[in-house]
């Protein structure tokens, strides 16, 4: 990142550009939407939902499980060492009795939902062209 406040910062110009996102919607699909926009004060911006009922077939949900291998400090202690051994109150002694850490295993399980969406889909005999549609949520758990 630039610093602009340093002293050897160079000037620079700023330009106006044109920014923007641009998202179309059938009529059928406007006529079941639900659009939400309000201020959020905290982050200085505008915040806009939108929602809509449709048509979907919703698929069997996925589940994957990845245990991946995560080491961690063998103690509060060696945790506190291992954080201050460059200081020179805890050089001599870091040297003596190096920090410990001790292997441990993270489970991660995550469910992959996902559902076949007719956006156009005005009736179920003319659903239109369907969109995979796929969300998931995952928990991680010590073994």
């Amino acid at each position: 990142m630039y610093d602009y406040t340093s002293p050897n910062a160079r000037a620079f110009t700023l330009d106006m550009i044109d920014a923007g996102f641009r998202q179309d919607f059938s009529a059928e699909f406007l006529r079941r939407v639900n659009i939400d926009m309000r201020r959020d004060p905290v982050a200085d911006r505008i915040v806009a939902t939108v929602r809509a009922k449709l048509y979907a077939e919703k698929l069997p949900t996925q589940s994957y499980v990845v245990c991946t291998p995560d080491p961690r400090w063998a103690t509060w202690w060696d945790h506190l060492k291992a954080t201050y051994r460059d200081r020179w109150w805890a050089a001599a002694y870091v040297r003596r009795w190096p920090p410990r850490t001790i292997e441990t295993t993270v489970r991660t399980v995550v469910n992959v939902r996902s559902m076949w969406v007719f956006p156009d889909a005005p009736y179920a005999r003319d659903m239109g062209a369907p969109m995979m549609w796929t969300t998931t949520d995952h928990g991680t758990y010590p073994d």
